[in-house]
């Protein structure tokens, strides 16, 4: 989101090192340090919430990289993938 921007976070990471000590009650013993880090944990993992963009690489969620592409007629076997190609270097470079 807008909000979460460089400015932003980086003030909020400066909060892991409040440390100071505070005249307020503080029943469930909860550290300024730990609570940022919850924050920050769930605004930087998950795209939802945060500064997280979704996925866009070169093997997107769900795609398996080792899986053979279809035979398709569209297509141009360009030899890449092909055992030969890989053997006939194995030795020396021409």
């Amino acid at each position: 989101t807008k909000f979460f921007n460089r400015w932003n976070l980086e003030r909020l990471v400066t909060l892991y090192g409040h440390d100071r000590e505070s005249d307020e009650l503080n029943p469930a013993g909860a550290s300024v340090a730990n609570e940022i880090h919850k924050v920050l944990m769930a605004i930087c993992t998950a795209p939802g919430q945060g500064v997280l963009l979704s996925e866009s690489g070169w093997y997107p969620h769900g795609s398996d990289p080792e899986s053979l592409p279809t035979q398709d007629d569209s297509c141009i076997d360009l030899g890449l993938d092909s055992p030969i190609y890989v053997d006939k270097y194995r030795e020396s470079v021409p």
